[in-house]
């Protein structure tokens, strides 16, 4: 994410948050749980963005899970979801072609937060939007701040 972080500091301030264990972060004292990394990140503050899984080709022998915190309403703020084009997850045997259903029903249920919210799809991409087509994301990153100034 360094070049999206370099290319959107040269008009906005950009916060950066490295998880325990991930780049220049300090490594965890042990095996950290989905619980412990959403703790971490919020300091205990409420609930978490909804979050999804697809470990182990889908088979998740661990029997991870994650409860999500009640999305409330966003108002009339800007909130802009950008969708995957390629179908990447329907690579996962047995489980793959239900994750990108339930992608795709998860960003729908995002767009539903705003009265002002937007869809668009990065035709050419698969997870990494800001990766495979970084323009579109620092577009609608750029968009999105422009409204709060």
């Amino acid at each position: 994410m360094t070049a999206l972080q370099k290319t959107l500091s040269e008009k906005n301030w950009v916060c950066v948050y490295d998880r325990l264990g991930e780049g220049k972060s300090d490594k965890p004292k042990g095996p950290q749980s989905i619980a412990d990394s959403q703790k971490i990140l919020t300091a205990s503050r409420g609930p978490t963005a909804r979050a999804d899984l697809a470990v182990d080709a889908g088979n998740n022998p661990k029997k991870l899970t994650i409860t999500d915190g009640e999305v409330r309403s966003a108002g009339d703020i800007l909130v802009e979801v950008i969708q995957h084009g390629k179908k990447y997850l329907a690579v996962v045997p047995v489980y793959g072609p239900r994750l990108e259903r339930d992608w795709s029903a998860g960003q729908h249920e995002w767009l539903a937060i705003s009265s002002r919210s937007k869809l668009s799809t990065a035709a050419r991409s698969q997870h990494y939007i800001y990766v495979d087509q970084p323009a579109i994301a620092v577009q609608a990153i750029q968009r999105v701040a422009a409204q709060v100034r």
